[in-house]
């Protein structure tokens, strides 16, 4: 019998803790996803008077970069570098840093699929763990191959979408963060504490019914797509077929700049950048973007990615416990981060 217990450490406080009466290695436990599932005593909710939204705010997570979602973490107390990633749908380290960490891996008979093709799935164990002001002990993950490209070498391993949607996430980048809130009650509508005009676009239904990606429906050119808000995705992409229903076929673009795709698994994929028609989700509408048709067919019924060019565009707050995509349009400027 393992027990899994998670502290605010601003706080001092426990949060909440469950068991786990069986880790068999050729299964991933869904651990990070049942990070706070109930309403945790020691996290204060915003004041709010009786009936209206509140909000409790966890923790804030610093990005070390602009244009990349890294964050630092802790794995069995030593430094870890992870990518927000709300286009993946589960969270994992990299092979490389299961070695370094020391932690053994077992084949878990499954594969993860991406850009670059499939790669083995394997279980590793960690002692412990810490992301902002959470932590906890004994969890499971994932291992695998990710390909980053030239940021490859230093990220570790990504927080997916099966740990990010048990909160509401404010990418906060004019500040430099992402902050992670739990909702305690009355925001059947949330108001998502930003200032200025806001616009909801709700959350779409996946093919896969444990797919917790925020899937969203975007029009181009009055063409009808399934998008994902990925924030590791570093450009706005596009498949072949769906590029397709809109009119576009990569042999005619000539013209345009040809780059390569990179994402899980080892190989990289064609792509050219193209400057879309205007690009429609819910009441807004944005114009010139560049989107990158990727010469591949999408395996699991996602027609576009929207990528961190997408942000830069709109002051993202998903909310996954509305199933919304809030935008704040126009956002406020962001201050300059690293790049390098």
């Amino acid at each position: 019998m393992k027990v899994f217990c998670f502290f605010s450490s601003e706080k001092k406080t426990l949060l909440f803790c469950f068991f786990e009466a069986s880790l068999h290695p050729s299964v991933i436990l869904p651990t990070l996803a049942l990070l706070l599932p109930l309403l945790a005593a020691g996290c204060a909710a915003d004041n709010a008077a009786p009936g209206q939204c509140k909000l409790g705010h966890l923790t804030d997570l610093p990005l070390l970069r602009s244009n990349i979602m890294l964050t630092p973490a802790s794995l069995d107390d030593r430094p870890a570098t992870m990518m927000l990633d709300t286009g993946g749908a589960v969270t994992i380290i990299t092979k490389r840093a299961a070695d370094r960490l020391r932690l053994a891996m077992q084949d878990t008979g499954r594969s993860i699929s991406g850009v670059g093709g499939a790669q083995t799935l394997y279980a590793v164990q960690a002692g412990s763990f810490r992301i902002g002001q959470l932590h906890g002990t004994d969890l499971m993950l994932g291992a695998s191959d990710i390909g980053i490209g030239p940021h490859d070498s230093e990220i570790d391993g990504i927080f997916g979408a099966d740990f990010l949607s048990d909160y509401d996430v404010d990418f906060d980048l004019p500040e430099g963060k992402l902050r992670l809130f739990k909702v305690f009650s009355g925001c059947d509508t949330p108001s998502a504490h930003l200032d200025g005009p806001l616009y909801l676009a709700p959350f779409e239904a996946s093919t896969f019914p444990d797919d917790k990606r925020p899937h969203v429906r975007v029009v181009i050119d009055g063409v009808p797509l399934d998008a994902i808000v990925d924030s590791g995705a570093q450009r706005s992409a596009i498949y072949r077929d769906a590029a397709r229903r809109i009119g576009l076929r990569l042999e005619d673009l000539t013209t345009d700049r040809h780059y390569h795709a990179i994402g899980v698994g080892s190989e990289a994929r064609d792509e050219v950048r193209h400057i879309m028609a205007p690009i429609r989700i819910g009441e807004v509408t944005i114009a010139h973007l560049p989107v990158g048709i990727i010469d591949q067919h999408s395996t699991d019924g996602v027609d576009m990615l929207l990528g961190l060019d997408f942000f830069t565009h709109v002051h993202v707050w998903l909310a996954f416990h509305a199933r919304t995509l809030i935008m704040q349009y126009p956002p406020r400027p962001s201050p300059r981060l690293p790049e390098e």
